[in-house]
């Protein structure tokens, strides 16, 4: 789980840099931060890999939201305009 969270947190990273991709980010980086709390009671040994996927699961989440406020807040404001 602790590998799983980690990967999920890396895919959620690198989808920051996909325009479009909002909704998917936040239902990856969220599992992945599940996958990673759940590995870190369960699994002590391999807590560093858990913490590393909670971490980048929860940057992966913060840029999905604000990427999503940002394009719906820049479409909201192209519809003022036309």
């Amino acid at each position: 789980m602790a590998v799983a969270s980690l990967v999920l947190g890396i895919v959620s990273l690198a989808l920051c840099l996909i325009p479009g991709m909002n909704i998917v980010i936040v239902i990856v980086a969220a599992v992945g931060l599940v996958l990673g709390a759940i590995a870190m009671r369960k699994h002590p040994e391999k807590k560093g890999l858990a913490v590393a996927g909670l971490s980048m699961s929860i940057i992966g989440l913060v840029l999905g939201i604000i990427v999503w406020v940002a394009c719906a807040s820049a479409a909201g404001s192209l519809s003022r305009m036309y």
